[in-house]
């Protein structure tokens, strides 16, 4: 599995693309300050947008 992320400072969101079966990458929904985004690459791992924004 492969994804990339994208994170805006300026606007407080979080997109996370992550690679198909049919190879194209998929976007998520727009994430922002109040979700916690998962990924199956770092089992356990859960990143707090909420604390990524904080001090911004």
């Amino acid at each position: 599995m492969k994804e990339y992320w994208i994170v805006s400072p300026q606007d407080k969101t979080f997109l996370k693309y992550t690679l198909s079966e049919e190879e194209k990458f998929v976007p998520s929904r727009l994430l922002t300050i109040g979700d916690v985004v998962p990924t199956p690459l770092l089992p356990g791992f859960q990143l707090d947008l909420e604390e990524v924004f904080k001090d911004l």
